[in-house]
């Protein structure tokens, strides 16, 4: 498979990092995969911030990253892998250590 057809593959999938022939036998297994990546990243959080590995705060970060993460995955995918993805990627953590409030305020520029 060419590079053009593999992006294309990886964009028809509508779960990053999902084959698609499993996204189409199990509709949930991207929220699964996503729901271990924050768990893998909730215990590197945890070891090296000196938090318990269930405290809320880590559960919060550990989604976010995961979501931001994939975000600008899917961004860099839609955009025919033409974008910088560290660029995508180091903004969507952006966004992250922002905070909604930031992002959302109605005094944003």
């Amino acid at each position: 498979m060419d590079s053009a057809a593999s992006l294309y593959t990886w964009k028809s999938c509508s779960s990053v990092g999902i084959s698609p022939a499993r996204r189409r036998a199990s509709p949930s297994a991207a929220s699964l995969d996503r729901a271990r990546g924050a768990e893998a990243l909730r215990a590197v959080l945890s070891s090296r911030g000196g938090l318990a590995p269930d405290a809320f705060e880590l559960r919060v970060v550990s989604v976010l990253v995961v979501e931001a993460l994939t975000a600008a995955l899917e961004a860099w995918l839609e955009g025919g892998g033409e974008a910088d993805l560290l660029a995508l990627t180091g903004q969507a953590l952006d966004v992250v250590e922002a905070g909604a409030g930031a992002v959302l305020s109605p005094s944003r520029p």
